[in-house]
């Protein structure tokens, strides 16, 4: 995804855009994938039936700034992290009841914590606010 240009993933713009460099910096594939840093992915969902999406994402979006966090938020997808070390993306799907959580970071043991950590935050939210029946 390239946000300056188009907010959704497209494959075609993609691969359009992977020949671009390869003619630009004459390389093999393989050579620019070997440059690439390491990341780690995992990610959960969480089932947001019968909730207010625009409530829960605001009290989540809140419980993070509370934290200290830095939050990016584009339509209803958060993203918060630490620089080029790992970022959490919260992102609500489009064609079922779900939040997905995605944790990417350089080492899979804080990929799995940041997710975990996040997740159960979302819970909580998500219970909080099934509670109090809003």
């Amino acid at each position: 995804m390239l946000p300056q240009f188009n907010n959704t993933r497209d494959g075609i713009f993609a691969a359009a855009k992977l020949v671009e460099i390869l003619v630009e910096t004459k390389e093999k594939l393989s050579d620019l994938v070997a440059k690439l840093p390491q990341f780690y992915s995992v990610r959960e969902y969480i089932n947001i039936k019968n909730v207010n999406l625009n409530t829960v994402i605001n009290q989540v979006k809140d419980a993070i700034i509370s934290e200290g966090y830095d939050v990016t938020q584009i339509h209803n997808d958060l993203r918060f992290g630490q620089g080029n070390e790992w970022f959490v993306l919260i992102h609500p799907s489009n064609t079922e009841p779900i939040l997905r959580i995605i944790s990417e970071a350089n080492d899979e043991s804080l990929a799995k914590e940041n997710l975990l950590i996040t997740a159960e935050k979302v819970k909580l939210v998500i219970e909080n606010y099934k509670s109090r029946g809003i």
